[in-house]
């Protein structure tokens, strides 16, 4: 039996549920928020169970709009009014603990799970998730939910603020070059991200700055990971700044319009510097960019070179590498 805890925990369910077989995955979780597409990669002829009722919208813990990226995507979605449990399925492992779906729960909440692979204790939970597919979810009924829908109001958690890292503890973290340029945001967007901002505030008050941009599709990065914006400014002039959290990758939705948002946490006091100095900085190290929108270093030599750019940039404190939670 393998334990879950701490930080750990998201990435572990994530990988295990990538390398399912693609029709043998299955989750019942009570609640379902931002953020649970990206940590649950689910797909056609895979079943979600989850609380998703009008009553569990009013209350902000089930989003709509992220149940709908499931059905979007295939997912054969159902509803349990009342579900508290979460629990999931992938091939011939299973996962029993305490995580909702949600980045609130993978970065801010101390969660712990257990991963089952005897072959009675899968099949019992296999069973539990399929008893529970009574009452299918459809684009009428999230429209229902939609109405009732208010953001969540997070009751502020009393953490280790005094030190917040942009670099998250662990190797479970990757970091990315993204190509950003200045363009216009619709309304509805802009409300979104004023109610996003306002209920992660209300949790983490943090001395972070909290920067957003919109992007043109699921991008290959995800919260947790860390991006370095290459921002091009309406002269041609780019510039990079420094390494920035993903704190959530998210849809904003009014009617038939939507924008994929990214938002970013960075540590301040830390400027901008020339696009030019970071490509240096990187070739020096054998690292190449292509002109590309988002762009991975894996290579962790590279990664430490650009990083040393930011000379004050922050890291975990020791002991964190294990595992255990910072305030995001």
């Amino acid at each position: 039996m393998e334990m879950l805890t701490g930080r750990k925990l998201w990435p572990r369910i994530t990988e295990l549920c990538g390398v399912a077989d693609a029709g043998s995955r299955l989750a019942a979780v009570a609640y379902v928020g931002r953020g649970a597409y990206d940590m649950l990669p689910m797909g056609a002829g895979n079943v979600l169970v989850a609380d998703c009722t009008p009553a569990s919208a009013a209350a902000g813990v089930t989003n709509p709009e992220e149940v709908r990226r499931f059905l979007t995507g295939g997912v054969d979605v159902f509803r349990w009014a009342g579900l508290h449990a979460k629990v999931f399925v992938f091939g011939d492992v299973a996962v029993v603990g305490s995580a909702n779906a949600s980045s609130h729960s993978m970065h801010h909440l101390d969660e712990a799970a257990v991963v089952i692979t005897t072959r009675g204790g899968v099949r019992s939970v296999e069973t539990f998730v399929s008893s529970l597919c009574v009452a299918p979810v459809d684009d009428d009924w999230l429209d229902r939910c939609a109405r009732s829908w208010r953001p969540p109001r997070y009751v502020p958690r009393r953490t280790r603020t005094e030190h917040w890292a942009p670099i998250p503890p662990g190797d479970g973290w990757q970091l990315w070059c993204i190509r950003t340029e200045e363009v216009d945001w619709p309304q509805f967007a802009d409300d979104a991200l004023k109610q996003h901002s306002s209920a992660l505030r209300a949790t983490n008050p943090g001395p972070y700055r909290l920067d957003a941009i919109v992007w043109d599709a699921r991008p290959s990065f995800r919260a947790g990971d860390v991006v370095i914006q290459r921002w091009t400014d309406g002269d041609g002039k780019t510039a990079a700044y420094p390494p920035a959290l993903v704190e959530d990758v998210w849809v904003a939705r009014r009617g038939k319009h939507s924008r994929t948002i990214i938002t970013m946490m960075y540590q301040r006091g830390l400027r901008p510097i020339a696009d030019s100095t970071l490509r240096r900085k990187a070739s020096d190290a054998g690292y190449r960019f292509r002109e590309v929108d988002a762009q991975r270093i894996k290579d962790h030599t590279a990664r430490d070179a650009v990083l040393s750019l930011w000379p004050g940039l922050a890291r975990p404190l020791s002991g964190e590498e294990s595992g255990s939670a910072i305030a995001h």
